[in-house]
């Protein structure tokens, strides 16, 4: 089910280097801007989502995210990158905790 949802979604990729996308229904940019976001915005039918931990931290220090969702896995595997950007405050309030048979928890917050 997943694999037919994301066929189907329209993606924008960022990436500096990469000279084309080669995947159907993929935009490329070479940065996350704000403008970029507004154009996605305004091209949505939907909700948009920043996948990946760099990209969601440069999406919360430009400000335009408005919900983060945290997915807890009750495994410890070393390093990483952390999961939240560093030197920035931004208020959050919990909206929905989802708890897994497996012991992972999905957590959604709303940026106040």
């Amino acid at each position: 089910m997943f694999a037919k949802t994301w066929q189907a979604a329209q993606k924008i990729v960022f990436f500096a280097t990469l000279p084309e996308a080669w995947t159907r229904r993929t935009r490329l940019e070479r940065e996350l801007t704000r403008e970029v976001v507004e154009q996605a915005r305004s091209e949505a039918s939907g909700d948009l989502t920043v996948e990946g931990p760099t990209l969601a931290h440069s999406a919360l220090r430009l400000g335009v995210g408005d919900v983060v969702q945290l997915l807890i896995c009750p495994v410890v595997v070393g390093g990483g990158a952390p999961a939240l950007p560093g030197g920035l405050r931004i208020d959050l309030a919990l909206e929905q905790e989802r708890r897994f048979d497996n012991g992972m928890v999905q957590l959604a917050y709303v940026v106040r």
